[in-house]
């Protein structure tokens, strides 16, 4: 419920990108993933993504989980994949497993908002757009 609870239609297919918009009071949240099974062909694919009747945002931001994003495992590896922990090392993968909010561009022209990612394979993306009153 953190994204909101009206989902809304999304138009367009794809082979292993999906597409979910979820509005909440005075925001609304794109959530990506571009997933695919294990030996199934899977590469970065450049999404765009236009909302319909939309006021301008006043802010948006993305939060992402992939191979440099909300990634302890790499971290852990980089570590030298240690079986033991100590305190330091906790805080450490803890604060690489991390989600992290970035400014994220819009485009807004005549009651249309555009907004572009790339989504690395096996990646997830959340792009919420803030707006000054509810939509």
């Amino acid at each position: 419920h953190a994204l909101g609870t009206e989902r809304l239609l999304v138009d367009g297919l794809h082979n292993t990108v999906d597409a979910w918009i979820v509005r909440k009071d005075k925001s609304l949240t794109v959530l990506l993933t571009n997933y695919a099974l294990p030996l199934h062909p899977i590469d970065t694919q450049h999404v765009s993504i236009v909302l319909e009747n939309a006021p301008e945002p006043r802010a948006g931001f993305v939060e992402r989980i992939d191979s440099t994003h909300a990634n302890p495992k790499q971290t852990w590896l980089d570590m030298g994949q240690p079986g033991y922990l100590n305190a330091m090392d906790v805080t450490r993968l803890e604060d690489a497993s991390s989600l992290r909010k970035e400014s994220h561009p819009w485009r807004h022209e005549k009651g249309m908002t555009y907004l572009d990612i790339a989504m690395p394979p096996q990646a997830v993306s959340a792009i919420t757009l803030e707006f000054g009153a509810k939509q």
